[in-house]
């Protein structure tokens, strides 16, 4: 993160995070529809694409992919359940 960014992931802004990230177009709507259905908020948005960007970071992967936002809305029903 430190690498890619200067900074750690949690201290991006949503615009420079969707920038910087390498997160696609397609992959930003998928989650707009997503986040739709799951009434998230903006800032559950937002924290969704900093997790999936962490996610992508533990994989080793340049960019963020729809299995990365999963993962990361995975750990939010998790953590929701508890």
């Amino acid at each position: 993160q430190l690498q890619r960014h200067g900074r750690a992931t949690a201290q991006l802004s949503q615009q420079a995070l969707q920038h910087e990230s390498n997160i696609s177009a397609a992959v930003v709507s998928q989650l707009e529809s997503i986040a739709t259905r799951m009434h998230l908020s903006a800032r559950a948005f937002t924290r969704c694409l900093k997790v999936a960007r962490t996610v992508a970071d533990l994989h080793q992967s340049d960019s963020v992919t729809l299995d990365h936002v999963h993962e990361a809305l995975a750990f939010r029903d998790t953590l929701d359940m508890q």
